[in-house]
């Protein structure tokens, strides 16, 4: 079988769905993305590779090596995935990869579930699990345990059946993990835990079962010791980050490629390109057609033989520009000695090399010892930014600049770095180092890291991480050190615990509710608000996801709604909130107001999800509409007594004016007695005066309950405001007052109900004219502004008043008291109404006043309601 070159180059993390890498030799998972690592459940690459799949596993011979031939690129399959809490079918895409090693192996792509079995049977388990190599709990649902297998007994001693917490050293870890098992159907954590053979790092699995004797419910616990696992993981972390920032920092640019002559690792000029074209997957031919590359002869010949080279020139053409590089090639090999790629370095030159040295490929085994360090790799090590010493027995065999530097003894010392006593320089750590070198001595440590101070000769201490490993060195184990100087890394550490410590506390003191969530939704984060509002304890736990918090009205959309935050465009919604209904610890539903805002991180994506409280405001909202309705009851009460009772005065009223004007004009004849003729014109205007307040008093009644029936048309301002001035000329001459109107030829009609708008002029008229003294002036008139609104206005120059009088003049059955000669007394609604019945028409009342210079009123119809 053969498989296309190149495939082992796929970035996982490209790749949006869940994908992971399978190794069909070993029947195990050797890579996969982070959302391969949530579909599985597990928190790293390194817990998913330690995942188990026997030969009997549905997934396993779902994938037996001819799934695909040769000649196939993807196949489309239903596989069946083995979890905790049961199995489940995906719709996957599989494709062929092959491994770093160059074995097979397939690219798996998961794309939908189709379903999800119900879990397994818990008994049987139970019963097979006594000799499993995984130590095994069965527990109570307080945490008691109610059996264990051998391998737990060999974690944890024999003779015990205490709890859950008891092995944890942790009652909240014990609780937080049974809660979650219950709850979800399955749970996991990596915790330090003490065994009896002290504190070890363990992964704890555990999934909601039953107890295999009498059926009752019970949580089964999986412990795995995985202390060595995170100990190499570290170390294969810190040993590849070293290696590159080693090679970078003493070369202009740096290269991996595989055993294709494909492009896996770039660094320096290579990696830092102006074009942007990107270099990894990259054919070592691409350099020449695509990079502008030339390699010399002598390389090619290299690269044909399989073979090795040092200082063979390099050419970098850039337009009409030529830049020289002297190039290195370590050919890289597996365990077995088979051709794996290169790792090439190179650095500028002033011109190219005339010779070259090729070196055949060899295997590691037949590499004979150097006795002291090549002149270009010192190079690359003192320029180097940490220290490095190689010794033996502590007695310094090389030691580079960094190193002088960072202990504090002059450069000359380079040359002679026997005579450097290194333990001294370490007093804290002298016995655990000593400890460290016999084992990586004797093979029973292949890399150690300690932060420990290093004391310099001035006495100075500089707080440091060193990483130590076993090393040849002229024939025979040495030990190298690579010690950095962590002083700057420490405090902003300790700088940005502070930060963290003074952010949690304030957002705790927050009164809404905050929860952080991870893209899937689940949550990661909760302040005391968040805790206090679910009705759980200040400590936590924190529900497992947003669909814990919200009724399931609400979970479905809220789920939708993170999902599309998660995968960009959108940066919030419900900015206003929106309204949704949470379920506290007892079940009580809670109405809140929820607000998502998605927050980048750089590494990744979070959703900030903002819960409030409605509890208040729904009873304070409810109270206001109690009230509000009583209010409306009361008024339509008053509204209907005063509809009766002007009802019940108009009548007689009436009749009284009528009778009163036929005697004050004497209709029927002379009365006889002047003071009688007297007495009738008073009753006349006294009744006029009682009949103007009660329809003022019916009008602001109906105002102020909404049940003014207003006819909008078309209304000339013209034609209404000159008749309402003729109307109250005869008022104002007898008054010897000088009204008079200031009106343009042409003037748009406005939309208004004419039969208030006229009410309003006749008010704002009759205050005025009187408030104003004999010899004053009312005048009258209309005009355009500049937005095409119409305005009129009603100046005089009567008494005027302060803001204090004009706040009293506005409200209803207020008055002034203002002494006017010939005034006649108000009602307390002329203003009040006045402005209830422009408002009503909507248009603007606006009102300035000066004691003794007047007052002038303004009704603003706006552009919309002006008919061009």
């Amino acid at each position: 079988m053969t498989f296309p070159p190149g495939a082992n180059h796929v970035h996982l993390d490209d790749i949006s769905e869940p994908a992971w890498v399978w190794d069909l030799d070993r029947a195990r998972v050797v890579d996969a993305n982070a959302a391969a690592l949530d579909l599985w459940n597990e928190p790293s690459v390194a817990d998913l590779m330690e995942r188990e799949f026997t030969a009997s596993d549905a997934f396993a011979q779902s994938l037996a090596q001819e799934t695909l031939d040769a000649t196939s690129e993807t196949l489309t399959q239903d596989l069946v995935l083995p979890f905790p809490g049961g199995s489940r079918k995906v719709n996957c895409d599989i494709s062929h990869h092959t491994l770093k090693d160059g074995r097979i192996g397939f690219l798996i792509i998961a794309r939908r579930e189709i379903s999800a079995d119900d879990g397994e049977d818990t008994a049987r388990l139970a019963m097979a699990a006594t000799n499993a190599p995984a130590a095994l709990l069965v527990l109570d649902l307080e945490g008691q345990v109610l059996s264990e297998n051998i391998a737990a007994q060999e974690i944890f001693g024999t003779g015990r059946r205490d709890d859950l917490a008891t092995r944890l050293g942790s009652s909240a870890d014990a609780t937080a993990l049974i809660e979650e098992a219950l709850a979800q159907g399955r749970a996991s954590a990596t915790r330090n835990i003490p065994t009896r053979i002290g504190s070890r790092l363990v992964r704890l699995t555990a999934r909601r079962g039953e107890e295999p004797s009498t059926g009752r419910p019970a949580v089964l616990v999986q412990v795995v010791d995985i202390t060595d696992q995170r100990s190499r993981e570290a170390e294969l972390v810190a040993e590849n980050a070293a290696l590159t920032e080693f090679l970078s920092a003493g070369c202009d640019f740096y290269l991996e490629v595989d055993s294709d002559l494909r492009i896996t690792r770039a660094s320096g000029l290579m990696a830092n390109r102006d074009d942007g074209l990107p270099l990894l997957g990259k054919h070592w031919r691409d350099l020449v057609s695509q990079f502008g590359f030339i390699p010399s002869n002598d390389i090619e010949l290299a690269l044909g033989a399989r073979g090795g080279w040092r200082d063979l020139s390099l050419t970098l053409k850039n337009d009409s520009e030529e830049t020289h590089y002297v190039s290195s090639a370590r050919v890289l090999t597996s365990e077995l000695g088979d051709f794996r790629g290169y790792r090439i370095i190179g650095r500028e030159a002033a011109a190219p090399r005339a010779q070259a040295e090729i070196t055949p490929l060899i295997s590691p085994a037949a590499v004979a010892p150097v006795s002291s360090v090549p002149s270009d790799f010192a190079d690359i090590l003192n320029a180097a930014p940490w220290a490095v010493v190689i010794h033996r027995d502590f007695k310094p065999l090389y030691i580079n600049v960094a190193f002088t530097e960072l202990v504090g003894v002059p450069d000359e010392r380079i040359e002679m770095p026997g005579e450097i006593k290194l333990l001294p320089h370490f007093p804290e750590g002298a016995k655990a180092l000593a400890d460290d070198y016999n084992r990586l001595m004797h093979d029973d440590l292949s890399f150690a890291v300690r932060d420990l101070t290093v004391r310099r000769e001035d006495g100075r201490m500089v707080a440091s991480q060193l990483r130590a490993r076993r090393i040849e060195w002229a024939g025979e184990p040495a030990v190298e050190y690579i010690i950095e100087d962590i002083s700057i890394q420490n405090r902003e550490r300790r700088a940005s615990e502070q930060r963290a410590t003074v952010m949690s506390s304030l957002l705790d003191s927050v009164p809404e509710a905050m929860f952080l969530l991870k893209a899937n939704g689940k949550i990661e984060w909760t302040n005391l608000a968040a805790l206090r509002m679910l009705g759980l304890p200040d400590a936590g736990p924190a529900p497992h996801d947003l669909s814990d918090v919200l009724c399931p009205g609400d979970s479905a959309w809220a789920r939708d709604y993170v999902a599309g935050l998660s995968e960009g465009g959108v940066t919030q919604l419900f900015a206003e909130g929106r309204e949704v209904a949470i379920v506290d610890a007892e079940g009580t539903r809670i109405p809140a107001l929820l607000a998502l805002n998605r927050v980048d991180t750089g590494s990744q994506i979070k959703i900030c999800a903002v819960l409030r409280d409605l509890s208040e405001w729904k009873r304070n909202q409810a109270d206001m509409a109690e009230v509000r309705g009583e209010a409306a009851q009361s008024s339509t009460r008053k509204t209907e007594f005063l509809a009766s009772i002007s009802h019940e005065l108009r009548t007689p009223l009436t009749a009284i004016l009528g009778f009163a004007e036929v005697m004050s004009t004497q209709k029927l004849g002379p009365i006889g007695n002047e003071r009688y003729l007297e007495y009738a014109r008073d009753i006349v205007d006294s009744g006029g005066h009682l009949l103007s307040l009660i329809n003022d008093l019916l009008d602001m009644s109906k105002v102020e309950t909404g049940n003014l029936d207003l006819s909008f048309s078309s209304v000339d301002l013209l034609n209404l405001t000159d008749s309402c001035v003729r109307l109250m000329n005869s008022v104002a001459s007898g008054r010897q007052i000088n009204l008079h109107a200031t009106l343009p030829e042409h003037l748009p009609a406005v939309v208004a109900d004419e039969r208030s708008l006229r009410q309003i002029l006749l008010n704002l008229i009759s205050n005025a004219l009187r408030f104003t003294e004999p010899g004053g002036e009312v005048q009258v008139s209309i005009a355009a502004d500049a937005t095409g609104g119409l305005t009129i206005s009603v100046a005089d120059t009567g008494v005027g008043m302060t803001e204090e009088e004009l706040a009293i003049a506005l409200e209803p059955f207020e008055q002034v008291e203002k002494a006017v000669a010939n005034g006649t007394p108000g009602t307390g609604l002329g203003l009040p109404l006045a402005r209830a019945l422009t408002e009503a028409n909507r248009a603007y009342f606006r009102i300035i006043s000066e004691p003794k210079a007047g007052t002038t009123v303004a009704i603003t119809f706006p552009s919309t309601q002006v008919l061009a």
